[in-house]
């Protein structure tokens, strides 16, 4: 028996997690790595060359499920059943589970993926707000005005297009010029809002001496985008202020 988070004299089982696709449902097995993928455990995309052999791990470890994307490109929403947003998983991200039923949506090439997930565990009342282990990945909040405006004004293009084409993204130097800003101010303000988003555990924005300053902020906007914390409409902020420094 998997004991967890219980005392030595009242032991506690794992609690009991499955996950389903349109094909076919598993129940993970709280001793071992259960995982999804094409050439997974619950194999998901098996004939699609996009999907990655190994995309999800699913592992009971310090008395908690925990999903972690293994990919390299694909991104994770998880949502509850009516698709409000709780957190993207981004590749090299781990949460910990803590809500008794979600989806996991994913895209791999054109094809669009959904698994259905339960787990033997009480309902929080908030399912965005789940406590932070380590690595784990939390839902990020709405995002205040200024954090708001500098990602979006980076952003400009990226959420003009519709697309996900991060070469669209703007220069420092450019976004500061239009803003009315220096450079070495822009630079603060960005450096202080990697730091943020590191803190609610997503990778690779703060750390690594040999991580570009170019790979952080695409995690960053890659983030923001998926998860909505910016959107098209954040680009009137842009706007004001463009014209407030006197460059609309």
């Amino acid at each position: 028996m998997i004991e967890f988070e219980g005392d030595a004299h009242n032991p506690r089982p794992a609690p009991r997690l499955w996950i389903g696709s349109s094909e076919e449902e598993l129940e993970a097995d709280p001793s071992a790595t259960t995982v999804v993928g094409r050439m997974g455990d619950l194999l998901v995309g098996k004939d699609d060359p996009h999907m990655h052999r190994h995309l999800l791990h699913f592992n009971f470890t310090r008395g908690l499920w925990r999903i972690k994307n293994v990919g390299r490109f694909i991104p994770v929403h998880i949502t509850t059943e009516d698709d409000h947003l709780i957190t993207t998983l981004s590749p090299g991200s781990t949460c910990a589970v803590e809500w008794p039923e979600f989806l996991l949506r994913f895209v791999a090439g054109s094809n669009h993926y959904v698994l259905d997930c339960q787990a033997e565990i009480a309902s929080l009342a908030d399912p965005t707000a789940f406590s932070l282990h380590g690595d784990d990945t939390v839902g990020i909040g709405p995002l205040p005005e200024d954090v708001r405006l500098v990602l979006a004004a980076i952003a400009q293009e990226i959420l003009e297009s519709g697309t996900q084409d991060y070469s669209l993204m703007l220069k420092n130097q450019d976004v500061a010029d239009q803003l009315g800003w220096t450079k070495k101010t822009f630079d603060h303000k960005l450096d202080g809002i990697c730091k943020y988003f590191a803190s609610f555990g997503v990778g690779n924005t703060v750390g690594a001496k040999d991580l570009a300053a170019s790979n952080r902020r695409i995690k960053v906007i890659q983030h923001a985008i998926e998860a909505k914390l910016i959107t098209r409409a954040d680009l009137k902020l842009v706007r004001q202020a463009q014209q407030q420094a006197g460059n609309a």
